[in-house]
């Protein structure tokens, strides 16, 4: 089992917002080899994609990490 604790971000480019962050590049990659990866994070729940990978469990914040 793999826990991930971190920023959940919204990364900013010309075509608009999309998520990053470690823990959502960490999830990722832990799924891509074939393992559930388990998420505590921090955001504002509008900034939470509904499609995520493994088990996340999110506290909510005013606002989301901006890069």
């Amino acid at each position: 089992m793999l826990l991930t604790v971190g920023h959940l971000t919204r990364d900013r480019y010309p075509e608009g917002f999309v998520p990053g962050g470690g823990v959502w590049y960490a999830a990722h990659a832990w799924r891509a080899l074939g393992h559930t990866p388990r998420v505590l994070t921090a955001a504002a729940l509008p900034d939470v994609p509904a499609e995520r990978p493994g088990d996340w469990q999110v506290v909510a914040g005013p606002m989301t990490t901006t890069f």
